[in-house]
């Protein structure tokens, strides 16, 4: 009988180590954080061509991915940091050319990201654009 209960104890040891290996690596996540995820500008010229960097950090424990990051705009050209360590800090850096507009604007870039509770986030870049230069009647 002693073989049979070793055997059984033994077993009950490996399915335990193997659950909590598994609970383990289950809780092992990124979870991102933007900074600020809206950029307002200010008051520009048009024509201008605005660089700006949205800082995101991994709150998680385990790399955070940015698989992909697209403006909403042909105005906006996006590079960025592709994985994010725990505990670091990474950049999206964005230049919006403000060329074709005039007034208030406000232009959307999407990242997307491996995280699985939030797995995309939305930052946005917004200006008022003023021509480069006015006449007024007087």
């Amino acid at each position: 009988m002693k073989p049979v209960i070793g055997r059984a104890i033994l077993t009950l040891i490996f399915f335990a180590m193997a659950a909590s290996v598994a609970f383990a690596q289950e809780e092992a996540t990124p979870i991102a954080k933007v900074e600020a995820p809206v950029i307002d500008i200010g008051t520009v010229a048009n024509g201008e061509e605005i660089p700006q960097s949205f800082t995101i950090s991994n709150e998680g424990t385990m790399d955070l991915v940015l698989t992909q990051v697209r403006p909403t705009c042909g105005c906006t050209v996006a590079e960025f940091d592709e994985v994010i360590a725990p505990g670091e800090t990474g950049q999206v850096r964005a230049v919006l050319d403000t060329t074709n507009f005039n007034g208030a604007i406000s232009k959307t870039i999407i990242v997307k990201t491996n995280e699985l509770a939030n797995p995309e986030i939305k930052l946005a870049l917004k200006a008022t654009v003023q021509p480069y230069w006015s006449a007024t009647r007087g």
